[in-house]
C-alpha cells in the first residue's frame, strides 16, 4: 500500500534506505549533504510501499527556498511524482511560502512536464539544467 510519511531525525532510517537503492543519477543533493541536514528541511517527505522507501522530497532554505524530489527508476511514469508534489505543495507549512525554486537536468523531459504542471517556470537556462520557480 503506497503512502507518504513526513520525515524526522526519529524516523530517517527510511531516508537511509532510500538512498542505498538505485536512484536516479540526476538526484544529486545528497552527493554534498549527509542525512543530518534534514533538521534544516522545512518539510522532508517519503513515498511508501508498503515499508518500502520509493520516493523523497523536500523544500528546504539556502538563501532561496528550494524543492527536491526523487522517485525510484522502478516507480517512475506511474503519476508518484504528481502524488508527492501534490502532498508537499499543499502542505501548511509550504502554502505560505512565496518562490520556490528547484533544479532540474535540461535532458529532463519528464520531469520538467511534471515541474510544468504545477506552475513552475524556467528562469535561469545553463549548460546542463534549468533552475524553475514557482
Amino acid at each position: 500500500m503506497l503512502h507518504i510519511v513526513e520525515i524526522d531525525e526519529s524516523n530517517s532510517h527510511y531516508l537511509t534506505t532510500f538512498l542505498v537503492n538505485d536512484i536516479p543519477s540526476t538526484f544529486r543533493y545528497f552527493k554534498t549533504r549527509s542525512v543530518n541536514i534534514l533538521k534544516n528541511h522545512i518539510l522532508t517527505i517519503m513515498l511508501l510501499d508498503d515499508e518500502l522507501p520509493i520516493g523523497y522530497a523536500h523544500i528546504d532554505y539556502e538563501n532561496k527556498y528550494w524543492l527536491g524530489i526523487c522517485i525510484l527508476h522502478a516507480y517512475q511514469g506511474k503519476g508518484l511524482g504528481i502524488k508527492m508534489m501534490e502532498y508537499i505543495l499543499n502542505n501548511e507549512k509550504i502554502t505560505v511560502l512565496n518562490d520556490i525554486y528547484l533544479t532540474v537536468d535540461s535532458t529532463n523531459e519528464n520531469a520538467i512536464k511534471l515541474y510544468k504542471k504545477f506552475n513552475f517556470s524556467i528562469v535561469e537556462l545553463t549548460e546542463n539544467y534549468y533552475i524553475m520557480k514557482k
